[in-house]
């Protein structure tokens, strides 16, 4: 296809040049199948000839398995077998056949049932040569080719024939012209190529016009791409020579990745600058708010402690919120470092339960874990894991009614091992499935049943770092009947 390559089409656009190029292809394809029918043709043309001998030959050798006496006269044999209409009539049906006769045991040509005069010579041939008589005498049948100018060849076959009483009466031999075979096969071949030819032709022009119009419909889209890319980085004009543009298009995608690698390293700038500054004062809000509910500028009174709590609480969250952010700004940016591990999944699953057994309790909701195997280890940064099963476990605490029940827990094999964590809450509606580990992608209509609602940050923040880890994360959950999420962990490093 190197010839394909070296086509240079400096005049047409790209359409225009992807239509030429598929449709040469296509021609190509059709030229080279074409090629292999006409082929196959005169195959079974070889094949169709084969047969008709060995048709000829089992006629002939009926008839005088029949007719043929040794003891009588051979003219009488002779009229006998003339008589033999459908002997007749089948060998001169039969173009194929330059000759078939019979000669007797002692080589003498008996029985003529058809022959050509160009052929005469070759059928009085009637020496065999050593290796086709040892054909007969082992298989009774034998093939051989003959040939002279311009007749040219004749493929010979030969078969023993024998009278009722076994007695060997001689041989058949039908010639079947390899020039008349190939006559046929070539009308026949140039036939079947202008019909596969007009077929083609029409296969082709219906191919150009649909890729042609479906080019055109890339090729508009393309350039949609390139004026927009052009006004998004600098308001200008794009080109309007639709023939490069591709060139334009791949030049001004590159510009574009390197203002999104400037952008992004400037957003990370920026997320690193708010976190240090936002850090300080909210450490001295929940430093002067636990100060101040201690007593330590004075009485405090039962309303005031309320308010003192509930800043600590939102200084607290706002900080969990800023270092989710953070996570995510990092593990986008890979600069989120983790340190894989093996651990017992039964220590991760028990710390992150008890972290929130008095939170549950105080809510009158059951919180228990389940650890078929405590011996169970995975493969993970532990510390990262935790942090999942936390932002997992305060999200089902936030949407579990009272009276209701929270799970934690992990199965699995030498394999993988899988962590979940279902609840009973209000569950999620299908529709909300396939967004619910999107960043900043909020349930609509949900309202925790204690708590604040969340800005979407905690369920993608679990989906990468689970992912980062080499794991998967899903979520089950049928409205009114709760939610649960799994996340799964290879139980020992995973081979390079």
């Amino acid at each position: 296809m190197n010839f394909l390559k070296k086509i240079r089409l400096p005049a047409l656009t790209l359409s225009a040049k992807i239509t030429v190029t598929v449709t040469l292809y296509l021609a190509l394809a059709l030229t080279m199948l074409t090629g292999m029918i006409v082929h196959l043709q005169k195959q079974t043309f070889s094949i169709k000839a084969r047969e008709s001998a060995a048709t000829a030959i089992a006629e002939l050798s009926t008839a005088l398995f029949n007719k043929w006496r040794p003891q009588a006269p051979v003219a009488r044999n002779v009229r006998a077998l003339s008589a033999y209409g459908d002997l007749r009539r089948m060998v001169f049906e039969n173009d194929f056949l330059a000759y078939i006769v019979f000669q007797d045991s002692k080589g003498e040509v008996r029985y003529i049932a058809k022959s050509l005069p160009e052929y005469v010579w070759m059928m009085r041939h009637t020496s065999f040569d050593p290796y086709t008589r040892r054909l007969l005498a082992m298989s009774g049948s034998a093939k051989r080719t003959l040939s002279s100018y311009p007749e040219g060849a004749v493929t010979e076959y030969i078969s023993s024939v024998k009278g009722p009483s076994k007695e060997p009466l001689g041989e058949v031999r039908a010639g079947i012209s390899e020039k008349r075979v190939s006559a046929a096969a070539g009308q026949l071949s140039m036939m079947t190529m202008l019909k596969i030819a007009a077929v083609n032709l029409l296969a082709l022009v219906f191919v150009a016009l649909v890729v042609f119009s479906l080019a055109s419909a890339i090729e508009r889209r393309l350039y949609g791409m390139h004026r927009r890319a052009r006004q998004m980085l600098d308001s200008g004009e794009p080109r309007s020579d639709a023939d490069n543009v591709l060139v334009h298009l791949t030049r001004e995608f590159d510009e574009l990745e390197n203002l999104v690698t400037s952008l992004k390293s400037k957003f990370i700038e920026l997320a690193i600058t708010i976190s240090h500054e936002f850090r300080s004062p909210l450490q001295a809000i929940e430093g002067y708010a636990d100060f101040l509910r201690k007593g330590c500028a004075g009485p405090v009174t039962p309303l005031q402690d309320k308010y003192l709590k509930i800043i600590g609480e939102n200084a607290e969250r706002f900080q969990g919120f800023i270092d989710n952010v953070m996570d995510l700004v990092r593990l986008g940016g890979g600069g989120l470092a983790l340190h894989p591990a093996a651990f017992k999944a039964a220590d991760v699953v028990s710390r992150a339960q008890e972290l929130f057994a008095k939170q549950a309790a105080e809510n009158n909701i059951r919180l228990k874990t389940v650890e078929p195997d405590p011996g169970l280890q995975a493969y993970g940064d532990s510390s990262r894991i935790y942090q999942i099963l936390v932002n997992l476990l305060a999200n089902a605490l936030k949407f579990t009614p009272p009276q209701g029940t929270i799970e934690i827990g992990f199965a699995g094999n030498n394999s993988a091992v899988e962590f979940f964590v279902s609840d009973t809450g209000p569950g999620i509606p299908p529709e909300a499935m396939g967004k619910l580990f999107s960043e900043f992608y909020q349930v609509p209509g949900a309202q925790p049943v204690r708590g604040y609602k969340g800005l979407g940050i905690g369920l993608a923040l679990c989906k990468k770092l689970i992912q980062a880890q080499g794991g998967a994360i899903r979520a089950e959950s049928e409205p009114g009947k709760g939610t649960s999420v799994y996340f799964t962990l290879p139980s020992k490093p995973r081979m390079k």
